[in-house]
């Protein structure tokens, strides 16, 4: 039985820099230094094809350039 992940990873420096002041940062990043441990939810779905669309769709995405005949333009095979 084949199995797919779909996830999200990201630095909140990163994503809240030039969209929020540097003191906001510092005390957003502070505040999420204080929660508590994160833990992991996993939920087991079965022929959910708009779940698989979804994943085959982002792999492609973070894959691009890696992925046979992502060219944007001329031809790959001559």
């Amino acid at each position: 039985m084949p199995f797919f992940i779909d996830y999200a990873f990201f630095d909140i420096a990163v994503l809240l820099r030039d969209r929020a002041s540097p003191e906001f940062l510092s005390e957003a990043l502070e505040a999420r230094a204080q929660l508590p441990q994160a833990t992991i939810n996993v939920t087991l779905t079965r022929n959910d094809l708009s779940n698989l669309a979804r994943y085959n769709r982002r792999v492609i995405e973070f894959s691009h350039e890696r992925v046979y005949c992502s060219a944007k333009d001329g031809l790959v095979l001559r």
